[in-house]
């Protein structure tokens, strides 16, 4: 900062700016060079400005010495003016050099001496500076680095989907998200390359996947969206040129998206959900090799980073996992119009979509548990019987039966009490796209409608069904058969829920509170 005094404005005509060096930021700084190592190596020109205005008050310097000891740029014949007891401040700016560095090296500016500011008083007096190194001068506490390129990262994206299921044909599904951040440069990706990295899922993705897509954004903020297959190994790789390239502003981040359609029955689409397969996708980091597989290109350096360069030499996995069906239930919970417990209304009401094409039917059939059923916990409290109590399920459109049975384990506290629909009165058949609605009624309530008992000091009885997202690796929560009521002559064939793909479970039925 310059300050004139009251007395005065003053009229700055000539300043001489000193240049200090340093290769490593930790030792003393040197006057314009030490050795071969001079500012010039670093800074090609020097302007001053006014920073209050941003006033220019000399881009062509008088003199520059930076390649040597003297160290000095020079501006003369100035006319920057700072009014009587008034201040000004300042301000230098650099075009830096285009030599190669091989590690970050600093460079600074001060004022070395009083001499090196010359101004004139009102009386056109000669009036030099009253303090020299206001920056510190050896040891500055205002200095640049001077990086020979910026750095990329990358990592999982904050909008990477979590784990779910996917049906034959299905278009556009998010199955990873992926950021890349830049740091004292702009970067532009040329090339990236993802895989399955698990080798026995490769083939659950080539089997299943028809074309993937790179949803991303360009210098200009422009969403681009470019499309690419599989290769036999689950591979794929995405070029890009010019102005389609994504873009990651220095001291920013850049999301790339990818998304996939999935082949129908008629390309060739082929599951075995029934083993519990899924798949995921990793940016290929250190797994690839060069440029091959990664490569993004400095904006001011033109420097190269490649799969295996430093915070991109790691495989950077999507983190989702997706599983792939013919055809999958979603479950929806019907609020119910009675919040009494009776034997009259449904303790639930539930609906169920067949996820998946029009040519595809979802079946919950009587053969077996494994090719039809929908396993509830019951949460409730009760005095206990000696015998399990009874429900039924029944179509809510036409009061049909699905299915009769007995709460399991209803008198115990452990195991935990269960209701399973195997659907042994009538199989359960829903066309993709569609839905059917089922409805389940307790066939006596007397256990679960004790009310408030004050002088005991015992709460009200409750009862609720809740459909988990688990899996004991015995009795799944969910099982169904894809596109036939005969597994043993179908080739879609039962399938079972995987806990975590489902991602619409848990789904929990309405808490009744005996009354």
């Amino acid at each position: 900062s310059f300050q004139a005094g009251a007395a005065s404005a003053l009229k700055v005509t000539d300043i001489v700016l000193s240049g200090y060096i340093d290769d490593n930021g930790s030792d003393a700084f040197s006057l314009g060079a030490t050795g071969t190592f001079n500012v010039a190596n670093l800074v090609s020109a020097v302007s001053i400005y006014e920073v209050e205005s941003g006033t220019v008050l000399s881009s062509a310097a008088a003199s520059n010495q930076l390649s040597n000891t003297t160290g000095t740029v020079t501006f003369n014949n100035l006319t920057w003016t700072i009014p009587a007891g008034g201040t000004k401040t300042l301000g230098v700016k650099v075009n830096l050099g285009g030599n190669d560095l091989t590690s970050t090296d600093y460079f600074s500016f001060d004022l070395n001496a009083t001499t090196d500011v010359t101004a004139l008083d009102s009386s056109s007096k000669t009036v030099n500076a009253g303090n020299a190194d206001p920056n510190g001068s050896t040891a500055p506490s205002v200095r640049m680095a001077v990086l020979a390129s910026g750095s990329l990262s990358s990592a999982n994206g904050p909008a990477t989907p979590a784990d779910h299921a996917v049906y034959w044909g299905q278009t556009g599904d998010n199955i990873g998200s992926w950021r890349f951040s830049a740091t004292d440069e702009a970067f532009s990706l040329e090339k990236v390359q993802f895989q399955v990295a698990a080798a026995g899922e490769r083939t659950d993705a080539t089997n299943n996947i028809k074309t993937l897509y790179l949803e991303y954004k360009n210098k200009a903020g422009t969403t681009i969206t470019q499309s690419s297959t599989l290769n036999a190994v689950a591979s794929v790789a995405f070029g890009f040129t010019g102005d389609n390239r994504p873009y990651v502003p220095k001291g920013g981040s850049l999301d790339v998206h990818m998304k996939a359609d999935f082949k129908t029955k008629a390309e060739g689409a082929r599951s075995a959900s029934e083993s519990t397969d899924q798949f995921n996708f990793s940016l290929m980091g250190s797994s690839g090799i060069g440029t091959n597989t990664f490569k993004a290109v400095g904006e001011g350096s033109g420097a190269v980073v490649k799969a295996n360069s430093v915070n991109i030499a790691t495989d950077r996995a999507s983190t989702t996992d997706i599983m792939v069906y013919r055809v999958f239930p979603e479950f929806a919970f019907v609020a119910p119009s009675a919040t009494k417990l009776t034997t009259s209304d449904p303790v639930l009401t539930f609906t169920i979509t067949a996820k998946g094409l029009p040519d595809s039917r979802l079946f919950f059939d009587n053969l077996a548990v494994a090719s039809g059923s929908i396993r509830f916990e019951v949460v409730a409290s009760g005095v206990g019987t000696t015998a399990d109590t009874a429900f039924t399920v029944r179509d809510a459109t036409d009061n049909s039966i699905f299915d009769t049975g007995t709460i399991e384990n209803a008198p115990l506290t452990a195991p935990r009490a269960s209701m399973t629909i195997d659907f042994t009165s009538k199989d359960l058949e829903i066309t993709g796209g569609s839905s059917k609605t089922l409805k389940v009624f307790l066939d006596s309530i007397t256990d679960f409608n004790t009310p408030l008992n004050t002088t005991a000091g015992v709460g009200s009885d409750y009862f609720q069904l809740v459909l988990r997202d688990e899996d004991d690796g015995t009795n799944e929560v969910v099982t169904w058969t894809t596109n036939a009521t005969n597994p043993s002559t179908s080739g879609d064939g039962d399938a079972i829920h995987v806990a975590g793909f489902l991602r619409q479970l848990p789904m929990a039925g309405y808490q009744f509170t005996a009354q």
